[in-house]
């Protein structure tokens, strides 16, 4: 039986409740796999990593470097998009993807894109537009959250 477990800070982890609850195949009731429950710890544990990530190596790499990696597991993403839509079928129950749904694959990774472009088009906006120093683009970067 497949386990689920919780990724919080680069580690694997049940929850500390330990429960799971069952995940089950819609079309054929077949149980697909046991999932972690995500009580209060899990959250306060995934919060205060992603807190901790923008002091560290995420958060002191530059903007473009950080693009270049979101751009690297799109594209990761994309090479797997064989394994990632036979998951789809066999979590929703159908034996094939409707042409709703792979269009919203497509547009899931056109927004992407897109939001991968913000930062590099607010940085364009600071340095062409405006006397405000680079560093600025961490105010709107830290301002938004994790």
């Amino acid at each position: 039986m497949n386990k689920v477990q919780h990724y919080i800070n680069g580690q694997f982890m049940d929850s500390q409740c330990g429960e799971f609850f069952d995940n089950y195949n819609p079309a054929t009731a077949e149980l697909i796999s046991k999932v972690a429950l995500g009580r209060e710890p899990e959250v306060d544990a995934a919060v205060a990593a992603a807190k901790a990530a923008l002091t560290g190596e995420w958060g002191q790499m530059k903007l473009n470097d950080r693009i270049a990696l979101m751009y690297e597991l799109a594209n990761e993403m994309d090479r797997s998009d064989t394994r990632i839509k036979k998951e789809m079928k066999r979590a929703n129950g159908v034996k094939k993807l409707t042409d709703k749904v792979r269009q919203r694959i497509m547009q899931t990774r056109q927004e992407n894109d897109y939001y991968f472009e913000v930062p590099i088009e607010i940085r364009r906006s600071i340095n062409d537009q405006s006397t405000q120093p680079p560093e600025m683009i961490q105010y709107f970067r830290l301002k938004s959250g994790v």
